[in-house]
């Protein structure tokens, strides 16, 4: 697992032990912090599936933006990932 990774994993453990998962851009920056992830605001930019971690993969969590800084883990990855077709010829 990469840097990013553990950081998405890191901070929806948080947010399940507090029953929330609503955060704020605040958490994320502590947390990259704590894990030597350079660029906090890329943490929560995940635009496939494949840069979650198998965690939040197996639990059926995306990250989705709120806004104003906040963001929310989200249960039902098909709703917010869907694999493209294959283009035809």
């Amino acid at each position: 697992m990469g840097k990013k990774q553990d950081v998405i994993e890191a901070i929806y453990k948080i947010c399940k032990k507090e029953k929330n998962f609503v955060f704020h851009n605040d958490l994320v920056k502590e947390v990259s912090k704590e894990y030597g992830f350079g660029n906090p605001f890329d943490a929560t930019k995940v635009d496939n599936i494949n840069v979650l971690p198998e965690l939040l993969i197996k639990e059926d969590m995306a990250i989705i933006h709120l806004g104003d800084g906040y963001h929310s883990f989200f249960k039902g990855i098909k709703k917010i990932y869907h694999p493209l077709e294959q283009i035809k010829d």
